[in-house]
């Protein structure tokens, strides 16, 4: 028993011992602890350790290091003050005029490396390589770190992580001459939280970026070479030991910035400077060429593009994780954003390998101003372009002005969409879809017939000013010459331009101008084989109008246009052969017109049947001859060969029902006539209560002055109520008539009047011949006149066309 007491007394006392030991410990391990951070903070020390780690690291990379300053805030925060890094040419490699780091001293001992926050200012970095088979600058600083024996033992990776950033007045400065890439960027203010920090793995999540004050410039001598994993053929080829990088951003702000970009491969020279940019990333996945934004933000951003030569080298070699080059089209790349907003914008573009243009929008000179776009579901990849504009507006330099733009658009290389179509500007507004459909783009540079279009314009109206904007080379064509006109359409195209059908077309214009029609057109693209198959319910318009309409002087002075035209009808057919059904109102009497015509682009060969009717067709009034010519109605049925009337060979076969000359309206006349290459033939005759007969003429029309024949037979002629004399006379007789050289002021020629009864002042004149005979030589005019009762002659220099009245007036002075 008392053994055993004395036992547990030993080991009480053995205890009292070690925990006396470790509390002798643990004090003195705190005041070593509190002696070593009281050591840190000294200046002494600190200038001590500054001195150690310059020497260190100039013998570690033999090379110049200054810090002219070290401060230790323990347990966490460092800060270098006057830093300065050589490279091996002598050159700065790094500078900074400070630089405070805030680690975990404790996550150290577990081979981590966390770093709560950086913060440095005027820090600059210059990196270069300036000859081939050389490194960049920085690479001795890795050799110089890099184990030269490999370890038996592979060690586990120190894991990193930095959780803050912020940089002040950082200048950064990239040279690379063996691939043609230089870029110097100065920011003034950049600060940034990181979650996810990883270079082992290339993983990284940066939550927020943000910029300020950035400038920066970019020269490119050579293309960009980026690594894809695309190959040529289209398929997806990944090595699994590839490591792609893996970003992780929820938003990228950059304010205040102005960026220059030049490429002396193509020549092109770009800059940009604005207010702020807001960057919302969804995804950032390399491998599968995927770029995804929640919002795109740009706020007064001017961006101008030149372009100073016609080269068209690549800006953009792609290769495969192997250094092989991918030859493509196109980029890889798969972009979405949800929604894209561009405020108060100015873009500028100038192709300055082609001269300005002093009229119209200038598409190798764009100057856009008050440039505003809101947009959902961007997408671009490869040859396709998609995106939901819900609002656009703009102004160009030209003084076209873009109110409003609305529209689900999609271009590819196999068409073009514009859904829900809303465009606005001053003068215009176009309304509905546009669906345009190809093979593929070089297929319609090959054959433009392949396009394919379904068109819809709902109660839309464009200004002619707009239109001239885009096409300034119709301001001299007729409906374009008024900048001020406005076209209503409200309509519908389908089809492609081998076959493009008008199932509804309404067009208004103008003051009075209408038109509504349906139909089709086939081969668009080529006039010589346009073809037609119209429906023209209505096509009205106005003398005002007209005038406006077409160019001065088309239609001659001497000619009225009437107040109101309407046409309506039927257009079918081609160049090869055309038909057409077609009526005509207008203010000043009515004209149809039936039939057909061939070989149209052929003069010399050109077949027609056509059959045209007058009704109530004001002549006088179209001629501006009231007082002589009246209104027409009649019918003609014309069938020939060849428009040129030296060739052409034609019959005429027409009635005219009226006819309205000198106060009275002849009626019931016939006429029946052929052209044979100048030559013709006619016969005819008018059964009127005031005169009656018939007759037959031939003659050559090809001379200056033409040869006429002319042999009538008269029923009967009531002078007076033809309002041909003031006195009453009826006449019945045969006329012969044989003139060589037709003019009226110079007559040549004879006319035989034959079997003649003439009633005047109720007697009755039977005369059984009278002879005209007229000749004109060395300008002097002689007519003279053989008959049973009478001979007289008319010798002298005068006009013919002036004695008719004075000549019938002596005849019937000396009729008895």
């Amino acid at each position: 028993m008392g053994e055993e007491n004395g036992v547990e007394l030993r080991q009480k006392s053995l205890f009292k011992k070690i925990f006396r030991v470790l509390r002798l410990m643990v004090i003195f391990l705190i005041f070593l602890s509190i002696f070593i951070f009281l050591l840190l903070q000294t200046k002494s020390f600190q200038n001590y350790a500054r001195k150690e780690i310059v020497s260190y690291l100039e013998k570690k990379l033999d090379t110049k290091v200054v810090i002219r300053g070290l401060s230790i805030s323990f347990p966490s925060m460092i800060v270098l003050e006057g830093i300065y890094v050589e490279d091996q040419t002598k050159d700065t490699l790094l500078s900074a005029q400070s630089l405070a780091v805030d680690l975990s001293m404790l996550k150290l001992l577990q081979n981590e490396l966390q770093i709560c926050e950086v913060k440095s200012n005027r820090l600059i970095v210059k990196i270069n390589r300036q000859f081939s088979n050389t490194a960049f600058n920085y690479q001795f600083v890795i050799d110089a770190f890099s184990s030269k024996t490999p370890s038996i033992k592979e060690k586990a990776p120190m894991k990193m992580a930095i959780e803050h950033i912020i940089l002040d007045t950082t200048h950064f400065i990239f040279i690379d001459k063996i691939k043609g890439n230089e870029a110097v960027v100065y920011v003034t203010h950049f600060d940034t939280q990181i979650d996810i920090f990883d270079p082992g793995k290339l993983n990284f999540d940066v939550p927020i970026i943000k910029m300020n004050g950035v400038k920066g410039n970019v020269r490119q001598t050579s293309p960009l070479e980026i690594v894809t994993t695309t190959n040529s053929t289209e398929s997806i080829s990944i090595n699994p030991k590839t490591l792609f990088l893996q970003f992780t951003n929820h938003q990228t702000s950059i304010h205040n910035f102005e960026f220059d970009y030049s490429n002396e491969i193509s020549a092109i020279q770009t800059s940009f400077e604005g207010l702020s940019l807001d960057i919302f990333p969804k995804k950032l996945d390399i491998a599968s060429n995927l770029m995804a934004f929640k919002r795109i933000e740009m706020v007064e951003v001017k961006t101008k593009v030149g372009i100073q030569s016609k080269n068209s080298s690549d800006l953009i070699k792609l290769t495969n994780s192997d250094g092989s080059e991918i030859m493509s089209e196109y980029l890889p790349w798969e972009v979405t954003v949800d929604e894209i907003s561009l405020q108060n914008n100015q873009f500028r573009f100038d192709d300055n390998t082609k001269p300005s243009i002093s009229t119209g929008m200038d598409y190798a000179h764009l100057d856009l101003t008050k440039f505003n776009v809101e947009m959902d579901r961007f997408f671009i990849h490869k040859d396709t372009i998609a995106a939901l504009i819900t609002q656009g507006s703009m102004v160009d330099k030209s003084g076209f002005v873009l109110n409003n733009l609305h529209t689900d658009f999609l271009f590819s290389g196999k068409g073009i969409r514009a859904e829900r179509l809303l465009m606005k500007t001053p003068g215009s507004e176009l309304k509905r879809s546009v669906l345009i459909r190809y093979p593929s783009l070089d297929a319609i540079v090959t054959d433009k017939r392949l396009i394919d279009m379904d068109i819809t314009m709902d109660q839309s109206s464009i200004q002619v000013k707009d239109i001239l904007y885009f096409a300034p080379f119709l301001s001299s064509k007729p409906g374009f010459t008024d900048p001020k006109i406005i076209y209503e359409i409200n309509g519908l195209m389908q089809g492609s331009l081998k076959h493009l059908n008008f199932p509804k077309m309404q067009i208004k214009g103008y003051k009075n101008t209408r038109a509504d029609f349906s139909g089709s057109l086939t081969n668009v693209t080529d006039l010589n084989q346009i073809g037609m198959n119209l429906d023209i319910r209505s096509l009205s318009t106005s003398a005002d109008d007209i005038r406006i309409l077409l160019p001065k002087g088309i239609i001659p002075e001497k000619i009225t246009i009437p107040d109101l035209m309407s046409l309506k009808g039927k257009l079918k057919g081609n160049m090869a052969h055309l038909f057409s059904d077609m009526t005509l109102t207008t203010s000043l009497g009515n004209a149809t017109a039936k039939g057909s015509v061939s070989v149209i682009k052929k003069p010399a060969q050109a077949a027609y049947d056509v059959f045209v009717s007058l009704d109530d067709l004001q002549l006088g009034k179209l001629l501006q001859q009231p007082d002589t010519l009246g209104a027409v109605t009649a019918k003609f049925s014309i069938k020939g060969v060849g428009f040129d009337p030296k060739i052409a060979k034609a019959n005429i076969d027409g009635h005219i029902e009226s006819f309205d000359y000198r106060g009275y309206v002849y009626k019931n006349m016939n006429l029946d006539a052929q052209l044979d290459h100048m030559t013709f033939m006619a016969s005819g005759g008018i059964i009127d209560p005031n005169i009656h007969l018939t007759f037959e003429a031939e003659g050559d029309l090809l001379a200056k002055k033409p040869c006429i024949i002319f042999h009538a037979t008269v029923d009967s002629i009531k002078t007076f109520p033809l309002n041909l004399t003031i006195t009453p006379f009826i006449y019945r007789g045969k006329i012969i008539s044989y003139i060589p050289a037709f003019d009226p002021d110079t007559l040549v020629g004879n006319v035989i009047i034959a079997e003649s009864l003439l009633l005047a002042n109720n007697k009755r004149i039977s005369l059984d011949s009278l002879s005209i005979i007229a000749s004109y030589e060395n300008k002097i005019q002689n007519i003279h006149l053989y008959s049973d009762f009478a001979k007289a002659s008319i010798i002298g220099k005068y006009k013919a066309t002036q004695l008719g009245h004075i000549f019938l007036m002596r005849c019937c002075l000396i009729m008895p």
